[in-house]
């Protein structure tokens, strides 16, 4: 019934938005902080709701990464675009933490529902909670980056569940889907096997068309879903290499 509400609300209400965009860099291999994840290339969009100000509305830029997400129920998500951009999707858009890849280093990428706006584009009311439960797809995204950054591999450091640090039960491999994003899927409900065209830190995944001794230790399924539940708070720490 809330997603119906909300549906309704956001045809019916009238949204003021005002974007920008600059650029931020990390210098050297140096870790980003959660604050500077949010990169000043990414667009932004501050959103006034009956005189509630939500917080930025974000979407990734070519050669960002960002988390993209979709939980249990096939209805909560992050694709790296704004709110409201795709037919009502990208709920988690507000305060997602995005990173510019600069270069070879440390990044950190996010997703939080505890803000009001995503708890209006899930509720229709910016004071009431909602909280996400379960995976169906997580991964860490960079738009674009099989062009922008060929090469790249990414590497998982942590995952942190509302700051708790879960287990990884085995690697996450580097691919592509559509031959434009490069990706290193977390947690994949519909396949955990890594296809020919992976790639890793460590190397190649398959010799010859063979999987090889390293095969065994990559999955797309790196998460268990038992520590997603329940979620409000997403963090991802990862290494970019291969640049």
């Amino acid at each position: 019934m809330k997603k119906i509400i909300a549906c309704i609300a956001a045809s019916a209400m009238l949204l003021s938005i005002s974007a920008s965009c600059g650029s931020k860099d990390k210098k050297g291999s140096e870790a980003v902080s959660s604050a500077d994840t949010q990169s000043a290339t990414a667009g932004k969009a501050a959103v006034s709701l009956d005189g509630v100000e939500l917080e930025d509305n974000i979407a990734a830029a070519s050669g960002d990464a960002y988390l993209s997400v979709i939980d249990k129920q096939n209805w909560i998500k992050y694709f790296g675009d704004q709110w409201n951009e795709k037919e009502d999707k990208n709920q988690l858009a507000f305060n997602a933490g995005i990173a510019h890849i600069t270069g070879n280093g440390d990044y950190t990428v996010s997703v939080d529902a505890d803000t009001k706006g995503f708890r209006f584009a899930a509720t229709s009311d910016p004071d009431d909670q909602y909280t996400p439960m379960g995976l169906k797809i997580m991964s860490v995204c960079i738009k674009d980056g099989e062009t922008q950054l060929p090469g790249a591999v990414i590497t998982i450091k942590a995952v942190r569940v509302d700051g708790r640090e879960v287990e990884l039960g085995s690697k996450a491999y580097t691919s592509t889907d559509d031959g434009a994003e490069t990706k290193a899927f977390l947690f994949n409900s519909w396949k955990s096997e890594p296809p020919v065209d992976s790639r890793t830190a460590e190397g190649a995944l398959y010799t010859g068309g063979e999987p090889n001794e390293l095969f065994s230790q990559y999955s797309a399924n790196v998460v268990s879903e038992a520590d997603f539940s329940e979620w409000t708070k997403i963090e991802v720490d990862f290494t970019v290499s291969g640049l």
